[in-house]
């Protein structure tokens, strides 16, 4: 036991504790020193891995409440598990590696809501569910890595299938399964980023069966019949993503200028990856180019998140996160802060509009419209070009003079 939390078995056979390295135990007593990666010094892909507070962005968004039970499987040393504990009713955590269940126990000892179980993931949720102590099924099952670990627990030509199917089972009618995937075919690859799995080059546009296109994650989903399917694309990939795309808002030329993040080691620079990206985009091909996806079956809410740019690599005064969303009556623009510090600043954005729009009122310059619903502040959301993409455009065909008169009227 860790303050609150303590790791068990489900009962039955949990199979082999898997134990820890080196890398577990430095992780350890950085946690037991409640080490902050915004502050220390200890800089190595290691520590960034496991307690990087970006790890976080690839979930903290998803819409979870208060009532509902989140599964985690596989959750290492917890990298998405603390907002879910924030939001959830209860959260369960699967982890084969002993060391890792301790790092996570440690680093959350606090929550009241956490249950850790250690060993043989699939044989801990068996147990789990015949003793209805998980309450049966489960509103979310967050599996990062379950289509790239298949190959450890099922046998045969398509263990992807078979893991996917399995973990359906546990799944609540109108739940929602959370997968991760790396691209095979990801611009970085081809641009001389090494494979994240073997750490080769090119090994993933040959042959990798840890790493998928998105054509094959399509063919798979229809073979497990999983109905609902919504895809989203992490950027710049999905173990520090600044920012989520979906099919409903995808990037524009520009947007894709943070390529070089190969915080674990040395990579080749073969091409400059922006220019291709904004390339792809004009041809409309990003979706197959993207590094990682971010996969969620089950149905849509009636309020969906389809886009989301974090703004948390800044002071805690100013971390916040802005969300696209999708209503039934259109689309509207918010911000969310992602520390307790941070609402001060996103409830101010209401007394700032009501400033601005006086200020430049006689310049015929509007601030947008601004509502705040508790810590949230809403935005109407305004459609057309911006102002930068008409200065990009002349920059672009070298109207330096009209760039600058635009400049200077502005």
């Amino acid at each position: 036991r860790y303050g609150n939390v303590e790791i068990r078995t489900a009962g039955g056979d949990p199979g082999v504790l898997e134990q820890g390295s080196p890398e577990d135990e430095k992780i350890q007593k950085l946690v037991e020193t409640e080490y902050d990666c915004r502050r220390g010094k200890a800089g190595s892909w290691e520590v960034l891995y496991h307690l990087s507070h970006l790890r976080g962005n690839l979930t903290q968004w998803l819409p979870v409440r208060e009532s509902e039970t989140v599964l985690e499987f596989g959750a290492d040393s917890g990298q998405l598990t603390g907002s879910f504990l924030k939001k959830a009713k209860s959260v369960i955590c699967l982890e084969e590696n002993i060391s890792r269940c301790q790092i996570l126990a440690k680093r959350y000892s606090k929550a009241e809501n956490l249950t850790v179980y250690a060993g043989n993931p699939w044989k801990n949720l068996e147990a789990l569910i015949q003793s209805a102590e998980s309450g049966n099924l489960f509103d979310w099952i967050v599996a990062p890595e379950l289509l790239a670990d298949a190959g450890k627990y099922f046998a045969g030509a398509n263990p992807q299938k078979n893991a996917l199917e399995r973990i359906l089972s546990f799944l609540k009618p109108e739940g929602h399964l959370v997968l991760a995937a790396d691209n095979r075919f990801g611009l970085k690859y081809w641009a001389g980023a090494r494979e994240p799995y073997t750490g080769r080059y090119f090994e993933s546009l040959e042959e990798n069966g840890r790493m998928f296109s998105k054509r094959e994650l399509e063919e798979l989903f229809q073979e497990c019949g999983c109905g609902q399917v919504t895809f989203y694309y992490p950027y710049p990939e999905r173990w520090f993503p600044a920012a989520v795309y979906s099919d409903a808002r995808l990037p524009k030329a520009g947007e894709l200028n943070q390529n070089l993040r190969n915080f674990e080691g040395e990579r080749l620079l073969l091409f400059d990856e922006e220019k291709v990206f904004n390339r792809l985009i004009a041809d409309d091909r990003f979706a197959e180019f993207s590094n990682s996806y971010l996969c969620i079956v089950g149905p849509k809410a009636e309020e969906e998140i389809i886009y989301t740019k974090y703004s948390n690599d800044r002071a805690e005064r100013f971390m916040l996160r802005t969300d696209i969303v999708k209503k039934t009556d259109g689309f509207e623009v918010r911000k969310v802060p992602v520390s307790e510090k941070a609402k001060k600043h996103v409830r101010d954005m209401k007394s700032w509009e009501e400033t601005l729009d006086r200020l430049y009122k006689k310049n015929h310059i509007s601030a947008n419209r601004c509502e705040l619903t508790g810590d949230t502040a809403c935005f109407e959301f305004l459609s057309g070009r911006t102002f930068e993409e008409h200065l990009d455009e002349l920059r672009g065909c070298r109207d330096y003079a009209g760039l600058v008169s635009e400049l200077m009227q502005y």
